[in-house]
């Protein structure tokens, strides 16, 4: 049996729903779990029951920074390794330290490599330095799981040859959203009390931070209701640094009745709140995928998403699974909140249908033989040679470093 180790820095729901797909398909997977917990915890409450066999390096995000400051994660990833003694490693992406010591080791030991990332060519400005970097890293490793294509656009900028690049990356637990959003239809009228919803609302959701882009969304929404009267209320999950500011908006625009914030809810509420909705909106600046948008179309909901969503592109179909519109423009929010505040409930719950038709194709299935097609590549590969010295270099300092948000 293939002995592979899988990184990632926590296991969060959808992190569980990939990696039990991987171990389905190739049941030697080991997932190294190196700080136990992430950002979005106030997200997430659930029980992992994926059977795959899971060591965890450190058990919080503190303990994490604390190792990689006092440089030791390249030795905690290399006892992890060769307790593990892989086959393959797949690393998540080209900015974590543990990324960097895996890579070291992999050379080390002559143990071939893939890459997993959602990146896209315009998530941020680039840099020449740090594109360079990007492109010394993809080199070292033998193939790659992405999302869709315009992350495979990228990571052919970046290097990596077509036919070693696998698509499925961004994918959620699909069934867990359909089958709840079906329960709760049944039990509208008693969720709707519990979760203090309104009769009829459309739904946002995410961390209140700049790129989130909520202060344009509520005015875009003033804008929308000002052409739609009648339309359905805001219901916003989150919180945030930028809530002052989100408040401030709602206040500005004179709509306290109509926009609610609701709060970061549990993954188990999640279903229901956008199964009972009219519709999903996500209108980020910056969005590498937008797992939301998986989240939203999965329980049979139109989406109205910002083009610069990874997803948008590849799960979005203009005008029959969802509209996308410009995130930089207000009056082009508007035009997509307006265009779905004026379509009958028949024309919503087709479009709806449609969407959770398009999303069946990109869940966990979709990773797991994304997956295995990328291991299978690696495993092809030539047998690995040795690092040079600015290489090893390169990868140690990375060992060392705290990184957070790299494009």
């Amino acid at each position: 049996m293939t002995k592979i180790a899988i990184f990632t820095r926590q296991i969060g729901p959808y992190h569980d729903a990939r990696f039990r797909a991987a171990y389905a398909v190739c049941p030697g997977v080991t997932v190294v779990s190196t700080a136990s917990q992430g950002w979005f915890k106030e997200f997430t409450s659930f029980d992992r029951s994926g059977g795959y066999p899971v060591k965890t390096l450190y058990n919080s995000l503190p303990d994490y920074d604390a190792a990689i400051r006092a440089d030791e994660m390249r030795g905690a990833v290399f006892q992890a390794l060769d307790e593990i003694s892989p086959d393959c490693i797949a690393i998540g992406g080209w900015a974590a330290a543990e990324s960097a010591a895996a890579l070291l080791w992999a050379y080390e030991n002559g143990c071939p490599c893939m890459i997993m990332s959602e990146s896209q060519a315009f998530d941020a400005k680039r840099s020449r330095s740090a594109e360079w970097i990007k492109k010394q890293i993809v080199k070292l490793c033998n193939a790659a799981l992405v999302g869709g294509y315009t992350h495979k656009q990228y990571m052919q900028d970046l290097g990596m040859a077509d036919d070693l690049i696998s698509l499925g990356y961004n994918a959620v637990d699909n069934e867990h959203f359909k089958t709840h959003a079906a329960a709760a239809r049944q039990n509208a009228d008693r969720l709707r009390v519990e979760f203090d919803l309104p009769d009829r609302y459309i739904l946002a959701s995410g961390r209140f931070i700049e790129k989130k882009n909520f202060p344009r969304l509520i005015r875009a929404y003033a804008e929308a209701k000002k052409a739609v009267p009648d339309a359905p209320s805001l219901v916003i999950l989150g919180d945030g640094k930028e809530r002052a500011i989100i408040e401030a908006e709602i206040a500005a625009t004179a709509m306290p009745d109509s926009v609610t914030l609701a709060g970061f809810r549990t993954y188990e509420q999640l279903p229901a709140l956008y199964a009972l909705s009219e519709g999903f909106v996500h209108v980020s600046f910056v969005e590498q995928w937008g797992l939301v948008i998986n989240e939203a179309m999965s329980t049979g909901v139109p989406v109205i998403a910002s083009q610069a969503c990874g997803a948008a592109s590849t799960v979005i179909s203009q005008g029959k699974s969802g509209f996308l519109v410009d995130a930089t423009k207000t009056a082009s929010i508007a035009d997509g909140l307006t265009k779905l505040f004026q379509m009958s409930p028949e024309e919503r719950k087709t479009m709806g249908e449609n969407a959770a038709d398009a999303i069946a194709e990109w869940g966990p299935d979709r990773f797991g033989e994304g997956f295995a097609r990328a291991i299978s590549q690696t495993l092809k590969s030539s047998p690995r040679g040795k690092l040079w010295f600015w290489q090893k270099a390169m990868l140690d300092n990375f060992s060392k470093r705290i990184i957070r948000d790299v494009a």
